[in-house]
């Protein structure tokens, strides 16, 4: 017999798997709208400049084109 609170606890993770499974699928749908409206290169160096931008909050900030580097961390992003 399973007591009130294993089943609070099931009933959480229940509900916890739901939120994330929605939250993938909304990612994708967002990620399909954006390929469908702009080209993926395009999509790549926004992603890009703006790990770009937020590194260079951290650390010091960088200038000029972007880098080899840069792009293939923006594509696994």
């Amino acid at each position: 017999m399973e007591t009130d609170e294993a089943k609070l606890e099931r009933g959480k993770k229940e509900v916890l798997m739901l939120a994330e499974d929605m939250a993938q699928e909304t990612l994708k749908r967002w990620s399909e709208g954006l390929l469908n409206k702009f080209p993926y290169w395009k999509l790549l160096r926004i992603t890009a400049y703006v790990r770009r931008f937020t590194d260079g909050c951290r650390e010091r900030r960088r200038d000029g084109p972007l880098t080899k580097f840069e792009i293939m961390h923006a594509e696994k992003t």
